[in-house]
């Protein structure tokens, strides 16, 4: 497993950091396919859920083109297992 951090020019956690970061994502997913992985993960659910539902996996295809390697965020992950699971409601504690 390898792992890269993403760019913020704040550690504030708002909107327009976790935006900031898809501007690093490209370099960071470029050094992470030259490593020989088989899938890459955005794993940042509140970066990857900023910009609302139904956009999930846009950074996901984003990473695809430049990588040409399969990829997903954890709030796309976490959407398809719970349609997997066929979940209606979820509880969160």
């Amino acid at each position: 497993m390898h792992c890269n951090r993403l760019y913020r020019a704040s550690v504030a956690v708002d909107a327009a950091g976790l935006l900031s970061m898809i501007a690093s994502a490209e370099q960071a997913a470029r050094g992470l396919a030259q490593a020989g992985v088989e899938v890459i993960m955005y794993a940042c659910t509140s970066g990857s859920f900023v910009s609302g539902p139904g956009r999930e996996d846009e950074i996901g295809a984003m990473i695809e083109g430049w990588t040409r390697l399969p990829a997903c965020t954890t709030s796309a992950a976490v959407i398809r297992a719970l349609a997997a699971l066929r979940a209606e409601r979820v509880y969160l504690l």
